[in-house]
């Protein structure tokens, strides 16, 4: 996707997953684009229907399925890379790269681990497994904010009598979802909140994603997977699963299977790039949610918000 070269500073560049989408997105950087306009008509192409008109008038109904969503958000961040391209940063100097759970496939198209066609069908493809196993395991997710790790697993356990449920994402301290079975998932709220629990928000998704609930769509996934091509990243990942590099074919694999029911550790993920050096973020994508959560972890470092056409000068 991308022409990455050394420097001495280390930069990283940050994709956001599903919930970033609004009905608007990428309709400037499309305007102004020639590259960026390419990857929309390419999707479209491969999708057999236009995603692009859906990601710029919607409706958003449409727009916030999940099997549309996830290759609407793919499409229209590797568009703004596209179009940042075009305004005088062809090299990009990268040091590693991130992706918040459907972001993580951005991120392997970013660094060439995946051909862009194929991340398009493998994420549509994606997202329906989960819509199914949506509807054959009916469920839901919650944030919880101002506890630490250690109280929202034990919650988890108590409201596991009601339930499946387990911690879905570690998105920062003090800030985790739990995902799973409605029952669960309401015991689980008003135990938090009994014990301080600063806000307790139930998410609008219509599923409990990166939970065993997940785990038909993860075994189709899995198939999809095998028949993919993929490719050494050109710069390392810090993957989902246990926010640790990733960079060979194998593990990649193997790290996408298990992200569908396994907690996105993103706080992890984003401290180990810190802890190693990294001085630039670049929050890559519709929406501005890597960089809200990267400000939480931590406001000392230099982030940039590439998430428009006029932003292409960083914030």
């Amino acid at each position: 996707m991308v022409k990455l070269v050394n420097d001495i500073e280390k930069k990283t560049y940050l994709f956001p997953g599903q919930g970033a989408q609004f009905v608007g997105m990428g309709k400037d950087v499309y305007d102004n684009s020639k590259g960026a306009r390419k990857l929309y008509n390419e999707a479209n192409d491969i999708l057999g229907f236009d995603l692009a008109d859906i990601c710029f008038n919607g409706g958003k109904e449409e727009l916030d399925r999940t099997s549309i969503c996830q290759p609407a958000i793919l499409v229209t961040s590797l568009a703004i890379v596209e179009a940042f391209k075009e305004q005088g940063h062809e090299d990009i100097d990268c040091f590693a790269s991130a992706g918040l759970s459907l972001g993580e496939y951005t991120a392997l198209v970013f660094t060439g681990a995946i051909k862009f066609e194929d991340a398009i069908r493998l994420v549509h493809n994606r997202g329906k497994y989960m819509e199914e196993a949506c509807k054959e395991f009916p469920g839901g997710m919650v944030s919880i904010m101002g506890l630490d790790d250690k109280t929202v697993e034990d919650i988890c356990g108590i409201a596991g009598k009601d339930g499946k449920i387990s911690p879905a994402n570690y998105n920062y301290p003090g800030q985790i979802v739990v995902s799973g079975e409605k029952g669960a998932i309401e015991t689980a709220s008003n135990i938090a909140l009994e014990r301080g629990a600063k806000m307790v928000m139930p998410l609008n998704v219509n599923g409990a994603f990166h939970s065993s609930l997940m785990d038909s769509a993860s075994k189709r996934l899995e198939e999809e997977l095998n028949r993919v091509q993929i490719w050494k990243a050109v710069a390392p990942i810090a993957a989902n699963v246990n926010g640790r590099y990733i960079s060979e074919p194998d593990e990649i694999r193997s790290s996408l299977v298990r992200q569908l029911t396994s907690p996105v550790q993103w706080g992890r993920s984003v401290q180990n790039l810190i802890d190693d050096g990294v001085e630039e973020f670049f929050g890559v994508g519709p929406g501005r949610v890597v960089v809200g959560i990267l400000k939480k972890i931590n406001r000392k470092k230099k982030i940039n918000s590439i998430d428009k056409f006029e932003s292409f000068r960083y914030n």
